[in-house]
């Protein structure tokens, strides 16, 4: 459709050794790179667009298939003339400050997931520059329908040690809560298709085993933690229960799965528990603490208040005493 060779870039000295991707850089004589956004404008310095190709070298179209010619063979937009078109490439970039290109990945690797629409080539890219990632690809899964979720495959450096904690520590300096995988899963090598390419569907069909990149297995210690793992395997949707050293987020979890596992919880035990705390520490046995923690302090306050005798007022009493018509509406059940 275009000149063989599009863009050039001349890597310096100094470029980063720990980059894994080199700019596509900018057009040779007689091309210009455009990158444009759903509207049809330009886009900014790190505004992600498609790349769209201006030359006159541009082929006529597609033999005999004018749905697709006209598709991807557009009138330029900023020009009146006619014969002044650009190819339309299905290849997502960005421009940097010093006006090279940076190639991101394919248009049609583009998702939607939980509202929001994602570019995972976005999420590859941020992944490709961490020095322990030798290669990377992001798949979109649904083993269970209606359950839609972000996978990331890694093959990692064997010489380093690194855990899915920190891979995620690291990608959302730079990602939002959305973009960040459910799923870390190492694998030794990525399977390819015949020409070389990382074979996606493989991967889809690979056994979404998270415990290659979870903590060592640590069984419920008690009643409470074996209700609370059961609960979390259901909301998560987990083969088996977790662990009580498991984090909830790289199991799978979200900031929507987490307010509707706190709201069973609460249902399940009666008692409110603190979204902060548990995005601090997202484990089982955080979670089973909180809530012991929680009741010493409650019953502390039911006794306080049972024993006290009539018109006695300590400091310690009315220390409590906001928290105490909470707890009176949280016992007046087993009062009775």
């Amino acid at each position: 459709e275009t000149p063989q060779i599009m863009s050039w870039y001349k890597v310096p000295d100094d470029f980063p050794r720990d980059k894994n991707q080199i700019p596509i850089g900018r057009g040779i004589d007689g091309v210009q790179v455009l990158l444009l956004n759903d509207a049809g404008q330009l886009t900014g310095i790190g505004e992600l667009g498609e790349i769209y190709i201006r030359t006159p070298y541009l082929t006529r179209g597609y033999v005999n298939d004018e749905p697709l010619t006209s598709a991807r063979f557009l009138p330029n937009p900023f020009r009146s003339e006619t014969v002044d078109r650009i190819y339309r490439t299905g290849d997502m970039a960005r421009l940097s400050p010093d006006g090279s290109i940076e190639y991101v990945g394919r248009k049609d690797t583009q998702i939607k997931i939980r509202g929001f629409r994602i570019e995972v080539g976005e999420i590859e890219l941020v992944l490709a520059r961490l020095p322990d990632v030798v290669a990377v690809a992001v798949v979109l899964r649904e083993d269970i329908p209606g359950q839609r979720q972000l996978v990331a495959y890694l093959v990692l450096d064997q010489h380093r040690l690194v855990t899915v904690a920190a891979l995620r520590e690291a990608i959302a300096e730079e990602l939002p809560e959305y973009m960040i995988p459910s799923a870390f899963i190492p694998l030794d090598t990525m399977p390819l298709t015949p020409n070389g390419k990382i074979d996606r569907g493989a991967l889809s069909e690979l056994p979404l085993d998270r415990s290659a990149a979870g903590n060592e297995y640590v069984a419920p210690r008690n009643d409470l933690e074996e209700a609370l793992a059961s609960l979390w395997q259901e909301v998560l949707m987990l083969n088996k229960p977790p662990g009580i050293h498991d984090d909830f987020f790289e199991l799978g979890g979200h900031s929507l799965l987490s307010a509707q596992l706190l709201s069973r919880v609460e249902k399940m035990l009666g008692q409110e528990v603190r979204l902060g705390q548990f995005f601090a520490q997202p484990t089982v046995a955080a979670l089973a603490d909180e809530f012991e923690s929680i009741q010493s302090e409650s019953d502390g306050l039911r006794k306080e208040l049972v024993n006290g005798s009539p018109g006695q007022t300590t400091p310690d009493f009315w220390r409590h005493a906001p928290e105490l018509y909470k707890q009176i509406l949280a016992y007046s059940g087993s009062w009775r």
